[in-house]
């Protein structure tokens, strides 16, 4: 939809044109007039990318298999190693530390994080395969 907007916006179009001719061909799911607006404002301010930045707000996730055996390389070596302790140690949030703890528990890392190791699976021990 972004691609279509700046490419009527460098045609000349109006805010109203845009939206007209998106109405015509999206019906009801066509974008409102504001976001049209805004998309234009953006690409009048430079920008050239019409894919989403990166934006603030919650992290991207980390429970990565390499994260998951960090962790459990840790607790296995001391099981008196408090969560807070280990999140310090491998730079990871409290959070992130103690759902992979739980996850190591469960045998599983509920997150998916999209980089993971492709076709490793965790068994009731925590150990990845």
């Amino acid at each position: 939809m972004r691609v279509v907007i700046k490419y009527l916006n460098l045609k000349g179009l109006s805010v109203a044109e845009i939206s007209g001719e998106l109405n015509s061909v999206l019906g009801d799911n066509a974008l409102s007039d504001a976001t049209i607006y805004r998309w234009i404002v953006e690409f009048q301010r430079d920008r050239k990318s019409t894919k989403d930045e990166n934006c603030s707000g919650r992290p991207v996730d980390v429970c990565t298999n390499q994260n998951v055996r960090h962790v459990n390389d840790m607790i296995t070596t001391d099981r008196l190693l408090t969560v807070r302790y280990v999140a310090a140690c491998l730079k990871l949030s409290y959070g992130t530390t103690h759902h992979q703890r739980t996850g190591l528990q469960q045998g599983v890392c509920s997150m998916g994080a999209a980089n993971a190791d492709a076709g490793e699976k965790a068994s009731p021990s925590g150990h990845f395969t």
